[in-house]
């Protein structure tokens, strides 16, 4: 973007201001709405715009007390600045939708009309903001311009508004009832993509496809089919006439008006093309990405694949939500941390074995280092966590929740985004109960991978009759070029793992010694890395598992409830430690796995040796179980991914993984309002943060900051 928007663009903003003079408020206007303009498309840059502040006073010039000429520019801006997505949701917050609504009347200027159609079209591609803009009573003008006296260009951005505002099911039928077909399918001829676009949504409805039929668009969408057509064209004639044809009667028309043959003419023209690929990430890509979220993984694994899904699928576009969500149910599925295991993967898929280790040693690094620290000051110092840090830990853990809920809602979008209402319908139930399930067996280690099981299978047999091979832009442009190493590699780094687990266990075991009050480095590595082998759920999951393996107690049955101490001689640290340590590891970034680091610390030092010792062992033992099973099992996955048997069970996976993050909003949402001093006001700041990540779009680590600041206010202020 120009150099201007990035140094003085909040000066620009500051002017908009009512207290500025008219002259400065004009210029400042006209040079926001002319560096808007010039973005062109590109949403980093227009991001920069928006998180200047500049929406809210551009919001406030669209009222009645401004100019034409002002109207005009406002407008202008906020339609290009609603191109992103994180922008969007601001518009709509700051309530510009109502004033744009007007802006469509009969009493506008052909510009003013032909902006504000443009800014609700963008502002419409949020489920959301699509529903508050038909409510406000868009749809009837929005008809009105797709007339024939209107502007070309304002018919273009009126038929583009429908395009997006015809994604909601209800709006389809607004639609239609307001008499937007007719023009619609007039507009075939003159606006082709936009026209097409609209219809093929709006036939999605059952009673459409007849009233669309009527109105003779079989014949122009045909004629787009043709060779001489552009590929967007075509692909918009293509799927709405396949959305016709779901009605006995269209099937026969379009038959005969020669559809056939050009629809196989197309299907061809598409296996051929080069798909634009997603984002080409290079290792300073990696590295910049990583090294932040390393710093601001806040909230557990499901935030962690939240912060990975909005900063690196939505925003960067390093690959689709669906091999993402590929990515991240392989996880699931292996021993070890998922979200580790995801963030090694996903530098694997983009740039091979070093990209893995780049990406997935940058989002460790962070918690692992902190906690070291922590682990060898708690060995001397830190009993008992102090008030204080309560505080926080419960400000930073709502903000985990909210960050978890609003991954869970744009998944749940994606499930359902383009489906008939049927299948919709059935994959939110077989996400419903999949959630259902892992909260009400939150406890057992195996449900996740028992839920993928059971998910595939449904949909696989839901969809035993339907031709689900790759094709296309799916086969080609989500083809993984580098997956590290060879199935020869991967089944020998299989194999190594099998060998050093049975041999650490097997010498643990056949060595002649006291392995707990002469336990040395062997042994605290067995013990991490046989539970980082066999763990299956995430960092709670192996909680118990290590409490009871270095954490030993004697207990006095004779009195109730019984009495527990800790037995020093066969501990490897204390109660106090372990639970101590369980606290901190929640309020730091990166995975809950890195809460060995603290635990090896202190055994190590409770045991006469370096620190150091122990970080490693227990870090690296927890730890390499799932990453080296990550890395094996890629090079299969990737040829298993393109067989129909998975492509038809693969809905039922991700609607596993996703019920699986919709259940931990709940569960997450009791521990956290369970574990704070202060439960209201703790539920208070998961509300806001929520708001806050999902509404405003604000940046992660911007609202983890807070969090802590509110956890904090609220053990100053004594909240309840």
């Amino acid at each position: 973007m120009p150099p201007l928007a990035r140094c003085d663009v909040r000066n620009l903003v500051r002017k908009l201001g009512a207290d500025a003079r008219p002259s400065q408020q004009r210029a400042a206007l006209a040079t926001i709405a002319g560096l808007s303009t010039a973005c062109d498309g590109d949403r980093d840059s227009l991001r920069v715009i928006g998180a200047a502040g500049a929406i809210p006073p551009l919001v406030l010039l669209l009222g009645p007390g401004s100019s034409d000429p002002v109207h005009t520019c406002a407008s202008a801006a906020l339609a290009n600045l609603a191109y992103a997505a994180e922008n969007a949701a601001i518009v709509a917050a700051a309530g510009a939708i109502p004033p744009l609504v007007l802006m469509l009347g009969p009493g506008s200027s052909a510009v003013i009309q032909k902006n504000a159609a443009a800014a609700l079209g963008n502002l419409a591609m949020n489920a959301e903001s699509s529903v508050i803009i038909a409510a406000a009573g868009a749809i009837p003008p929005l008809v009105q311009l797709l007339g024939r006296g209107s502007a070309a260009e304002v018919q273009q951005q009126a038929a583009g508004a429908h395009w997006s505002l015809a994604d909601i099911p209800e709006n389809q039928v607004a639609i239609a009832t307001a008499g937007g077909i007719p023009p619609l399918v007039q507009l075939l001829g003159s606006l082709p993509r936009n026209a097409a676009g609209a219809l093929l949504r709006l036939a999605m409805n059952a009673d459409n496809r007849v009233a669309i039929a009527v109105a003779g668009a079989v014949p122009p969408l045909v004629r787009l089919l043709g060779a001489g057509s552009p590929a967007p064209f075509q692909q918009n004639a293509a799927v709405a006439l396949g959305n016709l044809a779901q009605n006995a009667d269209n099937a026969v028309t379009i038959a005969a008006a020669g559809a056939i043959p050009a629809l196989q003419a197309v299907d061809d023209a598409e296996h051929q093309q080069v798909p634009v690929p997603y984002t080409d990430v290079g290792f300073d890509d990696i590295a910049k990405e990583f090294f932040v979220l390393g710093w601001i993984g806040f909230g557990g694994p499901q935030a962690h694949i939240g912060l990975f899904q909005r900063r690196l699928v939505q925003a960067k576009r390093w690959m689709s939500d669906d091999l993402f969500l590929e990515l991240f149910a392989l996880g699931g599925a292996l021993p070890g941390p998922t979200s580790t295991e995801v963030s090694f993967a996903m530098g694997a898929v983009k740039k091979g074995v070093l990209g893995g280790l780049l990406s997935g040693i940058l989002f460790q690094y962070p918690g692992a280092l902190i906690m070291s620290c922590l682990g060898i000051g708690s060995a001397y110092l830190l009993k008992d966590p102090p008030a204080w840090l309560l505080g926080c830990v419960a400000g930073v853990s709502a903000v985990g929740v909210a960050l978890v809920a609003s991954a869970a809602k744009g998944l749940l979008y994606k499930i359902v985004g383009g489906k008939e209402r049927d299948e919709s319908n059935f994959l939110l139930a077989l996400t419903v109960a999949s959630a259902a399930a892992a909260f009400y067996w939150t406890t057992n280690p195996w449900i996740f991978p028992i839920l993928l099981v059971l998910g595939g299978v449904v949909t696989a047999f839901a969809n035993r009759s339907k031709d689900m091979t790759m094709k296309g832009h799916d086969a080609e442009n989500e083809k993984i070029a580098h997956l590290g190493i060879s199935r020869t590699g991967g089944a020998i780094m299989m194999v190594v793992w099998v060998a050093l687990l049975v041999s650490v266990i097997f010498l643990v075991h056949h060595l002649d010694y006291d392995h707990r009050r002469d336990a040395n480095a062997l042994d605290w590595f067995e013990v991490f890395f046989r539970t980082g082998s066999l763990v299956h759920g995430g960092g709670q999951a192996v909680l118990p598992m290590l409490l009871s393996d270095i954490v030993k107690t004697k207990c006095d049955y004779s009195v109730v409830p019984a009495a527990c101490v800790d037995d020093l001689e066969t501990s490897w640290l204390t109660t106090t430690q372990f639970y101590t340590g369980l606290g901190l590891a929640q309020a730091m970034p990166g995975p809950l796995f890195n809460f060995s680091a603290y635990l090896g610390a202190i055994i190590a030092i409770n045991a006469g040796y370096s620190a150091f010792i122990g970080i490693a062992c227990a870090w690296f033992g927890l730890f390499s179980p799932g990453i080296i099973l990550m890395f094996a099992c890629l090079p299969f996955w990737a040829k298993f991914r393109q067989w129909q048997a998975y492509r038809r069970a693969l809905p039922g996976i991700t609607c596993a993984s996703t019920g699986l993050i919709l259940a931990s909003v709940f569960r997450m949402g009791l521990d956290v309002f369970g574990m704070s001093a202060f439960p209201k006001a703790t539920l208070c700041i998961g509300l806001a943060a929520f708001i806050a990540v999902d509404a405003y779009c604000l940046f992660e680590g911007a609202v983890v900051v807070g969090g802590i600041a509110l956890g904090y206010l609220g053990y100053i202020a004594h909240l309840t």
